[in-house]
């Protein structure tokens, strides 16, 4: 028989809803991006305490708050994917094989490739590879950006080797670590998340001196303009997710002469 439970709204409404539908505070993953409905702050999430009902959040300026825990509102993507981890992270506990620990737990990951062999291993075969180890240790795969989907400081960026990808550039733009697919390897083999710092990748290649750029921590937001992109619609769709990810503001039309000066 299922078990139900009895759910009570702010609203004043109420409902019974099956109990497999009812996430713990306790699983929520640490780095979540939460907000309070009051105030509308938002911040990312740091833990929970169940003696007097708050929750401890970061928010954006760094401060770190106590709410009440009927404050706590989360968006139906972010809410989707805490609930995502946590059913991973409830079968995985499940399996009987000792070998596999669900080491990514509480981790979101974004894979991208530059889409040519590395190593004689076809970049198709070694992304499903790495994809497969990731979600059989609890990890939340994003398949494509979104920042409600973001943990703070949990969420890495993958590929065989810097490219120019929609994921990478955004990664970069918001300041998600791009990681070797060879460092997921590396944690599976020691069983335990590894310092990601040995298989960082750069920023890219300078289009002016041709030379590598390492990945550096940028300010959030750090494109404070507004940009108007001419091109094709897939050029276009392209760079205006990478430049409002960085905090640019998109113009529906080229500025005037007059606005230029």
């Amino acid at each position: 028989m299922t078990k139900k439970v009895y759910v009570s709204y702010m609203d004043g409404d109420h409902d019974t809803v099956n109990i497999h539908h009812v996430m713990p505070m306790d699983h929520l993953p640490k780095g979540t991006q939460v907000m309070t409905l009051e105030q509308s702050l938002t911040g990312s999430y740091i833990n929970y305490s169940s003696s007097n009902d708050t929750f401890n959040m970061r928010t954006e300026s760094g401060r770190i708050i106590s709410c009440d825990l009927a404050q706590l509102s989360l968006t139906a993507e972010t809410a989707e994917m805490a609930v995502e981890i946590a059913v991973a992270a409830t079968s995985m506990s499940q399996d009987k094989s000792p070998q596999v620990t669900l080491i990514f737990s509480g981790y979101v990951f974004m894979l991208t490739d530059h889409g040519k062999e590395q190593t004689g291993t076809p970049v198709v075969r070694m992304r499903k590879e790495v994809e497969e180890m990731i979600k059989c240790r609890g990890g939340f795969i994003m398949t494509d950006y979104k920042s409600t989907q973001v943990l703070d400081g949990r969420t890495f960026c993958l590929s065989n080797t810097h490219c120019r990808t929609v994921k990478y550039l955004t990664a970069l733009a918001v300041n998600i670590p791009c990681v070797q697919y060879e460092w997921i390897t590396k944690c599976v083999q020691q069983n335990k998340v590894v310092d990601h710092g040995n298989f960082l990748l750069p920023a890219g290649l300078s289009a002016l001196s041709k030379q590598i750029i390492k990945w550096n921590v940028r300010p959030k937001k750090f494109l404070k303009v507004a940009v108007y992109i001419h091109g094709n619609r897939s050029f276009k769709e392209f760079w205006q997710q990478v430049s409002m990810a960085g905090g640019a503001t998109i113009l529906s039309r080229p500025p005037s002469r007059t606005k230029l000066s």
